[in-house]
Protein backbone atom coordinates (compact mmCIF):
# COMPACT_ATOMS: atom_id res chain seq x y z
CA UNK A 1 0.00 0.00 0.00
CA UNK A 2 1.53 3.51 -1.13
CA UNK A 3 2.34 5.83 1.87
CA UNK A 4 1.16 8.92 1.44
CA UNK A 5 2.82 12.14 3.08
CA UNK A 6 0.31 12.38 5.52
CA UNK A 7 0.89 8.75 6.69
CA UNK A 8 4.81 9.97 7.02
CA UNK A 9 4.33 12.89 8.66
CA UNK A 10 2.02 11.32 11.45
CA UNK A 11 4.06 8.49 12.46
CA UNK A 12 7.66 8.92 11.23
CA UNK A 13 7.80 12.59 11.31
CA UNK A 14 10.78 14.69 10.85
CA UNK A 15 13.53 14.42 12.63
CA UNK A 16 16.06 11.51 13.57
CA UNK A 17 14.76 8.33 15.55
CA UNK A 18 12.67 9.22 18.60
CA UNK A 19 13.79 13.25 18.10
CA UNK A 20 11.49 14.25 15.74
CA UNK A 21 8.23 16.53 15.23
CA UNK A 22 4.73 14.35 13.96
CA UNK A 23 1.96 16.47 12.18
CA UNK A 24 -1.46 14.10 12.34
CA UNK A 25 -3.95 14.15 9.67
CA UNK A 26 -5.88 16.94 11.96
CA UNK A 27 -2.53 19.51 11.42
CA UNK A 28 -1.73 18.93 15.67
CA UNK A 29 1.97 19.29 15.69
CA UNK A 30 3.66 17.03 18.27
CA UNK A 31 7.52 17.36 19.44
CA UNK A 32 9.09 14.18 20.67
CA UNK A 33 12.53 13.67 22.53
CA UNK A 34 15.15 16.28 21.80
CA UNK A 35 12.99 18.14 19.51
CA UNK A 36 11.21 19.44 22.74
CA UNK A 37 11.78 23.25 23.89
CA UNK A 38 11.86 24.70 26.98
CA UNK A 39 9.75 27.82 28.89
CA UNK A 40 10.06 29.79 32.37
CA UNK A 41 7.05 29.55 34.42
CA UNK A 42 7.10 32.95 36.78
CA UNK A 43 6.36 33.19 40.06
CA UNK A 44 7.11 37.18 40.93
CA UNK A 45 7.88 37.33 44.46
CA UNK A 46 7.18 41.18 44.32
CA UNK A 47 3.36 40.61 43.09
CA UNK A 48 2.44 38.36 46.51
CA UNK A 49 1.86 39.92 49.86
CA UNK A 50 4.00 38.99 52.70
CA UNK A 51 2.09 37.99 55.95
CA UNK A 52 1.27 41.24 58.06
CA UNK A 53 2.96 40.07 60.77
CA UNK A 54 6.52 40.16 60.31
CA UNK A 55 8.88 37.03 60.01
CA UNK A 56 11.88 36.01 58.47
CA UNK A 57 10.85 37.68 54.88
CA UNK A 58 10.47 41.58 54.36
CA UNK A 59 10.41 43.09 51.22
CA UNK A 60 13.28 45.33 49.65
CA UNK A 61 11.85 48.24 47.97
CA UNK A 62 14.81 50.35 46.82
CA UNK A 63 16.35 47.04 45.23
CA UNK A 64 12.76 45.48 43.79
CA UNK A 65 13.48 42.33 46.19
CA UNK A 66 12.20 40.40 49.11
CA UNK A 67 15.03 40.11 51.72
CA UNK A 68 15.42 36.94 53.07
CA UNK A 69 16.61 36.03 57.11
CA UNK A 70 18.06 33.30 58.24
CA UNK A 71 16.38 30.40 60.22
CA UNK A 72 12.93 30.64 58.69
CA UNK A 73 10.34 28.18 59.52
CA UNK A 74 8.14 26.79 56.74
CA UNK A 75 5.57 26.07 58.61
CA UNK A 76 5.21 29.75 59.79
CA UNK A 77 3.33 32.12 57.45
CA UNK A 78 4.77 34.94 58.00
CA UNK A 79 8.48 33.24 57.26
CA UNK A 80 7.50 32.03 54.15
CA UNK A 81 6.43 33.30 50.33
CA UNK A 82 3.94 31.44 48.61
CA UNK A 83 2.64 30.99 44.81
CA UNK A 84 0.75 28.81 42.14
CA UNK A 85 2.07 26.69 39.12
CA UNK A 86 -0.06 25.65 36.57
CA UNK A 87 0.36 22.82 34.64
CA UNK A 88 0.10 24.70 31.01
CA UNK A 89 -1.71 23.12 27.98
CA UNK A 90 1.40 23.33 25.72
CA UNK A 91 3.48 21.22 28.51
CA UNK A 92 4.70 18.22 27.88
CA UNK A 93 2.43 15.36 30.39
CA UNK A 94 5.60 13.02 31.06
CA UNK A 95 8.30 15.37 32.34
CA UNK A 96 9.45 17.22 35.42
CA UNK A 97 8.83 20.85 36.91
CA UNK A 98 12.39 21.85 37.72
CA UNK A 99 12.37 25.32 40.54
CA UNK A 100 14.69 27.74 40.86
CA UNK A 101 15.48 30.77 42.79
CA UNK A 102 16.93 34.06 41.36
CA UNK A 103 19.22 35.89 44.10
CA UNK A 104 21.79 38.24 44.42
CA UNK A 105 25.10 36.44 45.66
CA UNK A 106 27.57 38.62 47.38
CA UNK A 107 30.17 36.04 49.38
CA UNK A 108 30.87 32.45 49.24
CA UNK A 109 28.84 31.43 52.57
CA UNK A 110 26.64 28.26 51.76
CA UNK A 111 23.17 29.30 53.02
CA UNK A 112 19.78 27.22 52.35
CA UNK A 113 16.41 27.31 50.88
CA UNK A 114 13.41 24.89 51.47
CA UNK A 115 10.54 24.40 49.17
CA UNK A 116 7.27 22.75 50.11
CA UNK A 117 5.08 21.90 47.43
CA UNK A 118 1.34 19.66 47.01
CA UNK A 119 0.17 18.75 42.83
CA UNK A 120 -3.44 19.59 42.82
CA UNK A 121 -4.83 16.77 39.81
CA UNK A 122 -8.27 18.40 38.73
CA UNK A 123 -11.76 16.60 39.44
CA UNK A 124 -10.28 14.37 42.05
CA UNK A 125 -9.82 14.97 45.99
CA UNK A 126 -7.72 17.84 47.21
CA UNK A 127 -3.89 17.14 47.80
CA UNK A 128 -3.52 18.53 51.56
CA UNK A 129 0.12 16.77 52.09
CA UNK A 130 3.36 18.93 51.84
CA UNK A 131 6.54 17.73 49.91
CA UNK A 132 9.47 18.83 51.09
CA UNK A 133 12.38 19.76 48.93
CA UNK A 134 15.72 21.57 49.98
CA UNK A 135 18.76 23.34 47.68
CA UNK A 136 22.21 25.03 49.35
CA UNK A 137 24.15 27.59 48.06
CA UNK A 138 26.91 25.36 47.26
CA UNK A 139 28.68 25.39 44.05
CA UNK A 140 27.04 22.72 42.77
CA UNK A 141 23.28 23.61 42.64
CA UNK A 142 24.62 26.71 41.36
CA UNK A 143 24.65 28.05 37.62
CA UNK A 144 27.53 30.41 37.88
CA UNK A 145 30.70 30.66 39.54
CA UNK A 146 30.80 32.96 42.54
CA UNK A 147 33.82 34.75 42.01
CA UNK A 148 33.42 38.53 44.02
CA UNK A 149 30.94 41.42 44.69
CA UNK A 150 27.45 41.24 44.04
CA UNK A 151 26.28 38.78 41.53
CA UNK A 152 23.37 37.75 40.00
CA UNK A 153 22.87 34.00 40.58
CA UNK A 154 20.92 30.65 40.00
CA UNK A 155 19.75 28.69 42.98
CA UNK A 156 18.72 24.83 41.34
CA UNK A 157 15.69 22.74 43.27
CA UNK A 158 15.72 19.37 42.73
CA UNK A 159 13.27 18.43 39.80
CA UNK A 160 9.39 17.87 40.46
CA UNK A 161 7.99 14.84 38.94
CA UNK A 162 4.71 15.43 37.77
CA UNK A 163 4.03 13.62 34.78
CA UNK A 164 1.65 11.67 36.55
CA UNK A 165 -0.64 14.95 35.93
CA UNK A 166 -2.68 16.20 32.92
CA UNK A 167 -2.92 20.07 31.81
CA UNK A 168 -4.22 23.02 33.68
CA UNK A 169 -2.88 20.48 37.22
CA UNK A 170 -1.77 22.83 39.87
CA UNK A 171 1.58 23.33 41.60
CA UNK A 172 0.87 24.83 45.18
CA UNK A 173 4.64 25.96 46.28
CA UNK A 174 5.68 27.85 49.34
CA UNK A 175 9.21 28.82 50.54
CA UNK A 176 11.48 30.27 52.81
CA UNK A 177 15.34 30.17 53.82
CA UNK A 178 16.31 27.39 56.46
CA UNK A 179 20.19 27.90 57.21
CA UNK A 180 21.46 29.34 60.74
CA UNK A 181 23.89 31.45 58.88
CA UNK A 182 23.89 35.84 59.27
CA UNK A 183 23.18 38.08 56.16
CA UNK A 184 20.12 38.47 54.65
CA UNK A 185 19.27 36.76 50.90
CA UNK A 186 18.10 39.20 48.26
CA UNK A 187 15.62 37.38 46.26
CA UNK A 188 14.38 39.04 42.92
CA UNK A 189 11.84 36.21 42.01
CA UNK A 190 11.31 32.11 41.44
CA UNK A 191 10.56 30.24 38.71
CA UNK A 192 10.52 26.88 37.44
CA UNK A 193 11.51 25.58 33.69
CA UNK A 194 9.13 23.34 31.91
CA UNK A 195 9.28 20.99 28.93
CA UNK A 196 6.97 21.91 26.19
CA UNK A 197 6.08 19.33 23.19
CA UNK A 198 3.39 21.07 21.52
CA UNK A 199 1.43 24.15 21.09
CA UNK A 200 -1.48 23.22 22.77
CA UNK A 201 -3.96 20.62 24.01
CA UNK A 202 -5.78 18.04 21.82
CA UNK A 203 -9.31 19.27 23.33
CA UNK A 204 -9.69 22.02 25.73
CA UNK A 205 -9.45 20.66 28.53
CA UNK A 206 -7.49 16.96 27.82
CA UNK A 207 -4.05 16.27 26.42
CA UNK A 208 -2.85 12.35 25.30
Amino acid sequence: MERTLSDILANEGIGSGDDRITISSTGDIRKHGAATQWLDVVGSVLGLKLYDNKGTVDYDWEENAVMFASEGDITKPEDRIIWNIQKDHNVKIDSELRPHIHFVQSDSVVREFTIQYRIQANGVAKETTWNTITATTESSNLVFDYVSGSMNQILLFPPIDWSGYGISSTVNVRCTRTDAESGDLEVTFIDAHVELDSDGSDTEFGKA
